[in-house]
C-alpha cells in the first residue's frame, strides 16, 4: 500500500508596511522635476526616492552613540 503524500501549507507573503510623507513644493519647481521625469522617463515617485536611497542604506540606520551626549557631560578629551 503506498503512502499518502499531504500537501504542505504555503506561508503567506508578508505584507510591505509603508508610510506615506507629503511635500510641497512650488509651481517652478514641480515644473522642473516633470520636465526631467520626461527627460529621463521616470516618475517623480522613483525620482525622489532614488535621490533617498542611500540615506536608507544600513549604515545609516543605526544611530552613534556621540549623538546621545548628555548636556552634563564635559567634552574633555575630543
Amino acid at each position: 500500500m503506498p503512502l499518502k503524500r499531504t500537501k504542505k501549507k504555503k506561508k503567506g507573503q508578508r505584507r510591505l508596511k509603508s508610510k506615506t510623507i507629503t511635500i510641497k513644493l512650488t509651481g517652478l519647481q514641480m515644473l522642473a522635476l516633470q520636465n526631467y521625469c520626461r527627460l529621463h522617463q521616470t516618475t517623480p515617485n522613483r525620482v525622489i526616492k532614488g535621490r533617498l536611497a542611500p540615506f536608507f542604506s544600513e549604515k545609516f540606520r543605526k544611530v552613534s552613540e556621540e549623538r546621545f551626549v548628555t548636556p552634563n557631560q564635559l567634552d574633555l578629551f575630543s
